[in-house]
């Protein structure tokens, strides 16, 4: 398979837009201790339920591990995985400790790939092995399994492996079909990869031309592959970067030796 996983910017802007910038004070960390104190966990998630992940990263940086275990655990599995990845590492590690492998786990199966990756790849083999065999989305465990393969300074261990692709000889009416369902797993779509009946990359596809087209057109007759550009899951992150700055790419596709 040649189109293995994509990759986004080096220093990609995940977070979303907020219209009021979260500012943690002396106050409110006074007023959250008293509650956690108090096991005050209804107030609790009123009080944390609409701030950004990265909001709650830096309140859980300043409680002590287990304060901050007992609000990771009355967030839900989503924010709670987010939050983590944006804490602290040396922080991060210490709440690691107090998680049991199952709820390690949890935060690795709503997490995307890379982001698992990075999580596992901060806990011991013995308990990677533990964390990977208790994940409830096998398929999930598997591709998270194959990124821990790679040196984490080289593309194979910064790209993840959710990604919107079609095969070269479908018509349009099943390519949004299939695309629909591939969606399910991806949070940010730009491009449509355009790979053939072996999965080698060919080629790309933009959203639009898919969606102008009518229901019977093949993808070959749409896919463009001129200027494709993609990098190797052995090539260093350095080249990585050094490739997507010069053409200003927001993705890049990463394909492995075959």
């Amino acid at each position: 398979m040649a189109i293995f996983a994509l990759l986004f910017g080096m220093f990609p802007e995940r977070r979303k837009l907020w219209a009021v910038k979260f500012e943690l004070t002396k106050e409110f960390l006074e007023q959250l201790e008293a509650q956690i104190q108090n096991r005050e966990g209804t107030a609790i998630y009123q009080l944390l339920s609409e701030l950004h992940s990265a909001d709650l990263a830096d309140i859980l940086e300043n409680l002590n591990s287990e304060e901050a275990k007992y609000v990771h655990d009355l967030l839900p599995e989503e924010t709670a995985a987010e939050a983590l990845m944006e804490m602290d590492e040396e922080k991060r590690e210490s709440l690691l400790k107090l998680l049991s492998p199952e709820e390690i786990a949890e935060q690795v199966n709503v997490l995307d790939s890379d982001d698992a990756a990075d999580l596992l790849g901060e806990l011991s083999e013995q308990d990677k092995d533990v964390v990977i065999s208790k994940v409830e989305d096998r398929e999930h465990a598997s591709e998270v399994e194959e990124l821990l393969k790679y040196d984490e300074d080289t593309a194979g261990g910064l790209m993840q492996t959710e990604f919107i692709k079609a095969r070269i000889d479908w018509p349009v009416n099943r390519c949004v079909v299939e695309l629909r369902k591939q969606a399910e797993d991806v949070q940010r779509v730009y491009t449509v990869y355009v790979v053939d009946e072996e999965n080698r990359l060919v080629g790309f596809l933009s959203l639009k031309r898919l969606l102008f087209a009518s229901p019977n057109t093949l993808i070959k007759d749409l896919y463009q592959h001129k200027n494709l550009k993609f990098v190797k899951t052995y090539d260093t992150s350095e080249d990585v970067a050094v490739a997507m700055e010069k053409y200003d790419l927001v993705t890049i596709p990463v394909v492995d030796r075959q």
